[in-house]
């Protein structure tokens, strides 16, 4: 291929759409107000009448059956979709200057976001050693390490399924970065923006928190599949799936292999004759 036309295809492979944070903003503003979570509250043991109960309960019910019948019908309004978010949420209502101002500042207060390596210098051998981030509550920073394992291998589980192609090993970095900086500014914008106590809300933001929410592979592998096939093409299987798939064939039964050694015997030879 010549140089000058694999150099464009690098070019059109690594190139940015959006920036990073900004296609992460514009992807959580548009489900800001799942990010605050409704207030704790206890869960409650549903309690079972006991039989005493349920008796004295049926002859109340009887005694007073009369007189509810004359009463007038009493309707009772339920809560309105605004309250029912509101408690949903978690939060006092607005005045009419709060809404207008929130309407008009939908952008989401994400962290500053600061990538570290050992390998470009930016992270010193032990500074977040085999941990995801750390997050900086007074700079409202997030800081993350590119050499954590979670990260480093799902660059190296891409790059084996798209060997040879120009400009696959940078957009494949450049997607999984994105889309694990995602969660764990998600983890960042939850935690933030719902009540939590401080014991809590250090629990949550601290490097072990990061890490953890970086483990789950399923769904972030499905994203990548999708994100990559649409600048890549579709992704080559691995070859330890292709050598496992030909290792779990299934087996011929007793009776087959029986049939196809009577077969086999039943072969004429070289001179005609039946073996």
């Amino acid at each position: 291929m010549p140089e000058q036309i694999l150099q464009l295809q690098e070019r059109a492979a690594s190139a940015e759409g959006v920036p990073r944070q900004e296609a992460i903003r514009g992807r959580v503003s548009a489900i800001l107000p799942l990010y605050c979570l409704s207030r704790y509250r206890p869960a409650q043991p549903r309690q079972q009448p006991t039989q005493s109960a349920a008796v004295n309960y049926d002859e109340s019910e009887s005694s007073t059956a009369g007189t509810d019948r004359q009463r007038a019908p009493v309707t009772r309004r339920g809560p309105t979709a605004a309250e029912a978010s509101q408690d949903a949420l978690g939060c006092q209502p607005l005045s009419d200057d709060e809404v207008n101002e929130d309407r008009a500042e939908t952008i989401a207060n994400l962290p500053d976001v600061a990538w570290i390596s050992v390998r470009d210098g930016s992270r010193a051998p032990g500074d977040l050693e085999d941990q995801a981030a750390r997050y900086h509550p007074a700079r409202h920073e997030l800081t993350i390490n590119a050499d954590f394992r979670a990260i480093s291998d799902l660059i190296a589980h891409w790059r084996r399924r798209y060997p040879g192609v120009p400009g696959a090993g940078l957009a494949i970095e450049s997607q999984v970065c994105e889309w694990c900086e995602q969660i764990l500014v998600e983890v960042v914008l939850a935690a933030c923006s719902s009540n939590w106590n401080d014991d809590q809300l250090d629990a949550l933001l601290s490097p072990t928190s990061f890490s953890a929410a970086l483990l789950p592979r399923h769904l972030l592998h499905a994203v990548l599949q999708k994100r990559l096939a649409q600048k890549l093409g579709p992704a080559r299987a691995e070859p330890s799936q292709s050598a496992s798939k030909a290792r779990t064939r299934r087996p011929h039964t007793a009776a087959q292999s029986r049939c196809y050694t009577r077969e086999a015997d039943q072969k004429p030879n070289g001179s005609g004759e039946a073996t």
